[in-house]
C-alpha cells in the first residue's frame, strides 16, 4: 500500500503484540488485513461495528492524504469477512481505486472472493482529474450509482470522496454530496479543523471525527501522476478499433451536445462511451474521424448499446 509506518512506533499502542491482538479479537476470522500499513484506530472498529449491526450508509470526507482510501478498504474487507454485502462508491476521481482515472466508480462485495477485483460493476466518466471542473456532473453521477446501490435495502454502502475540502467550491462539492446522499453516518478524517465549516453544515447525519494516522504518508503531485498513468496503462490494454456513425451518436463535451465540426478533438483523448446519459460501458482513446464516423481505441470488444460519447479533457499517451 502507500503508507509504510513502523508498528512499535505507534501512539495509542503498548506493542506491536498488543495491535495484532487487538486486530485478531475485531476482524471475523482472526486475520489482519494483508494490505494493511496504517494501523486502524479504535474509531475504525467502531465504525465497521455499527455497519455490522445494521445496514447503513456513510460518506468519508477528509483532505488529500489523511487515510479515506484505506479507512473505505478497511470497512469494506472486514464487513465482507462477517458476512454483510457492501458496495463501495469511489467518488475521488484524481485517484480512483475502483474504476480507471476521472471517473466515479461503484463495486459490489458479496463474499471474500470479491476482494481481489477491482473491476467496477458500475462507472460514469467525468472527462477530469479535478473534481472543481465538474461539480455538477460528479454530483449526477454519485445520484445515479447512489440510486442503483440503494435498491439494494440490505447493503452497506460506503462513499469516497476526493480530497478537495476548503474555500467554498470544497463545501459547495462535499455538501453537495452529503445532501443527495443524506448518509446515517459523515466520517470526518481531520488534523485539526479544517472540516468544521463543512460539518457545521450537516444536517440529519450523525458526525464521527477520526483523527488522522501518524502513518499517513503525504503523496508528491509525481505519486499521484504516475499513480494515474499505471491505472490507465492497465486499463488501455488489449485494444480494438472501432467506429460509430456520428448521425445516430452524439459528442458531449462539458455536458453540452456538439457536431463534429464544432468541436476539436486531439488523437487520444479519452472517451467516455456510455449506454444511458451518466452510465459509462467503458473507456476508449480518440483515433480520428472521417466519413461521418468517430474512430475509437478500445479494450471493449463491441460498442454495440453505445448512444452517446462524453470527450474528456484527459489526453492518454503511453510512456
Amino acid at each position: 500500500m502507500r503508507y509504510p509506518c513502523n508498528l512499535p512506533s505507534l501512539q495509542g499502542y503498548q506493542d506491536a503484540r498488543g495491535f495484532i491482538k487487538r486486530c485478531k479479537s475485531s476482524v471475523p476470522g482472526g486475520e489482519i488485513l494483508s494490505w494493511m500499513k496504517i494501523v486502524p484506530g479504535p474509531e475504525w472498529f467502531e465504525i465497521a461495528e455499527r455497519l455490522e449491526r445494521h445496514a447503513g450508509k456513510i460518506l468519508l470526507i477528509g483532505a488529500s492524504d489523511t487515510g479515506k482510501t484505506s479507512l473505505s478498504r478497511f470497512l469494506v474487507e472486514t464487513l465482507v469477512r462477517s458476512g454483510r454485502e457492501v458496495c463501495l462508491l469511489d467518488a475521488d476521481i484524481g485517484q480512483s481505486t475502483i474504476g480507471p482515472p476521472a471517473t466515479v466508480s461503484m463495486k459490489f462485495y458479496h463474499e471474500e472472493e470479491d476482494l481481489h477485483c477491482i473491476s467496477p460493476d458500475y462507472m460514469s466518466f467525468i472527462g477530469v482529474f479535478n473534481p472543481s471542473k465538474r461539480i455538477r456532473q460528479m454530483l449526477r453521477a454519485i445520484r445515479v450509482l447512489y440510486d442503483i446501490a440503494r435498491e439494494r435495502p440490505t447493503v452497506r454502502i460506503i462513499v469516497d470522496t476526493t480530497g478537495l475540502v476548503s474555500g467554498r467550491i470544497g463545501f459547495y462539492l462535499k455538501t453537495g454530496k452529503i445532501r443527495l446522499i443524506r448518509p446515517d453516518y459523515v466520517v470526518a478524517l481531520q488534523r485539526a479543523h479544517e472540516l468544521e465549516h463543512i460539518l457545521s453544515a450537516v444536517e440529519g447525519s450523525r458526525i464521527i471525527r477520526v483523527p488522522v494516522s501518524p502513518c499517513v504518508k503525504e503523496r508528491t503531485r509525481q505519486y499521484r501522476i504516475n499513480y494515474r498513468n499505471r491505472r490507465f496503462r492497465e486499463y488501455f490494454q488489449d485494444l480494438c478499433i472501432h467506429s460509430l456513425s456520428l448521425h445516430d451518436i452524439p459528442l458531449v463535451y462539458r455536458d453540452r451536445i456538439y457536431k463534429p465540426a464544432e468541436i476539436f478533438i486531439k488523437d487520444n483523448t479519452v472517451l467516455g462511451l456510455n449506454s444511458e446519459a451518466d452510465i459509462t460501458l467503458g473507456l476508449g482513446l480518440f483515433d480520428g474521424i472521417g466519413e461521418g464516423k468517430i474512430f475509437i481505441t478500445t479494450p471493449l470488444e463491441s460498442l454495440k448499446g453505445i448512444n452517446r460519447i462524453v470527450v474528456g479533457e484527459i489526453q492518454y499517451i503511453e510512456n
